[in-house]
């Protein structure tokens, strides 16, 4: 990551006027440790009930959508119970906005609906906010100057699925694939000893069970929609809920992940015309490992009906349960993106596990088992009903023409089967 050191002034809308720390001349153009991200301000040690983090990789076309959920956060800001802090990275080929490069804020409250008057803590020059190493050291150097119980992580940027998120156009880095995510979030967790509380995803089509297997043993909970996103977030409203709700105790992180969920719920039916986030789902990521298992032992019975050697069941009575249940995933509620077509898991399998059509007794045992899971791993689930009606809260890759060799290599194939499955039904 190079660091430079950014002119004195600045944009004169940016509280400029303080004392941020920069990085010593010979630090300049190298990468940054964890012990370089210099942080001066704010509630500095100040141990809270939450640390709400939101980490903007926004040198892309996402730079004043990020601009405008800061001053979003701004309405509420951070209070003697809550520690609020922005990081935002913007480009300078990207649209105008009064920020330039990468900086920390400690967002504090304000009236000011068009500006980011928060104290900026940390000016990092230009950084690469694609790199899962700077990911792991701006968001752990964020983690121990601000100490909170518990942690909630906002990713910001472009996302895409079982492909990826997160990139840097003046890096010229595409998508962070699920397992590079993963091995930025497992290095945060070994640099702040403990998992992330509430992971969420304010990027697109992330509620997704590829990326879910990538990222399960690194947080508790995770906040994603398995749809595109217009990326404006009600965060204003959720600050003001934990607030509330911290007035009459502790939040868990389960009921925070709920929060969130609900106040895009309240925020997107109070517009007009169809909402800009047709789904968001909130994920105990504990639950994950027995969906997986489970998972797998569906594909593979959904596989054994093309096992043309099979001697149990005569050839032609195979072939017509596969096509009662390559018409049901057909039917099963689709995610079209920009990024790639999907597929509600969760509908595909409550169809079947309802369809009177399907007589194999293995398959329907274990689509009602998994049926039983969702209720567990699914905590909290809000869809539009006018375009995203059925969906269920977890969404797959779910066009065999977008799928590739790799795709079937990857970790999440060879413990699911599902790359397979999606080849022989679609």
């Amino acid at each position: 990551m190079e660091i430079r050191k950014v002119g004195a002034g600045g944009p004169k809308e940016l509280n400029l006027n303080q004392n941020v720390r920069q990085l010593p001349k010979e630090a300049k153009n190298k990468a940054v440790s964890e012990d370089q991200v210099y942080i001066s301000g704010g509630d500095e040690g100040v141990k809270k009930d939450w640390l709400v983090i939101y980490y903007g990789a926004s040198d892309n076309g996402l730079s004043l959508i990020s601009h405008e959920n800061i001053n979003r956060m701004e309405k509420i800001g951070s209070n003697e119970r809550v520690h609020v802090v922005a990081y935002l990275d913007v480009g300078k080929e990207w649209v105008p906005t009064p920020i330039k490069n990468a900086k920390i804020f400690y967002v504090e409250r304000d009236k000011n609906p068009r500006k980011i008057t928060s104290p900026i803590v940390a000016d990092l020059g230009k950084v690469n906010s694609a790199n899962t190493k700077n990911i792991a050291n701006i968001v752990s150097a964020i983690v121990k100057k601000y100490p909170a119980k518990h942690i909630a992580l906002i990713l910001a940027g472009y996302g895409a699925g079982w492909r990826g998120a997160l990139d840097d156009s003046s890096s010229r880095v595409d998508y962070l694939s699920p397992k590079s995510l993963g091995k930025a979030l497992s290095m945060i967790n070994r640099k702040i000893g403990r998992k992330i509380d509430v992971l969420v995803w304010e990027a697109g089509a992330m509620a997704s069970a590829e990326v879910m297997h990538a990222l399960k043993p690194y947080a508790k909970y995770m906040v994603a929609s398995e749809g595109d996103i217009s990326h404006i977030m009600p965060y204003d409203r959720f600050l003001a809920k934990l607030e509330g709700k911290l007035e009459d105790g502790e939040v868990t992180p389960k009921e925070l992940s709920k929060l969130l969920v609900d106040s895009a719920r309240k925020f997107y039916n109070s517009i007009t015309g169809n909402p800009h986030i047709p789904q968001m789902s909130a994920i105990d990521l504990s639950k994950a490992e027995k969906f997986f298992k489970k998972f797998r032992e569906f594909n593979d019975a959904l596989l054994s009906l093309t096992d043309r050697s099979r001697k149990d069941k005569p050839e032609s009575e195979l072939q017509m349960e596969y096509q009662v249940i390559a018409d049901l995933f057909r039917e099963a509620q689709t995610i079209r993106t920009s990024s790639g077509t999907y597929k509600d898991v969760f509908d595909f399998i409550d169809k079947v596990a309802k369809s009177k059509d399907v007589k194999d007794k293995k398959i329907k045992s274990l689509a009602k088992e998994l049926s039983e899971i969702r209720r567990e791993l699914i905590v909290s689930n809000y869809r539009s009903r006018k375009r995203l009606p059925n969906a269920k809260g977890l969404q797959v890759a779910g066009d065999s023409y977008e799928i590739n060799h790799a795709y079937l290599r990857k970790e999440f194939n060879a413990e699911t089967h599902w790359g397979y499955t999606l080849s022989q039904y679609d």
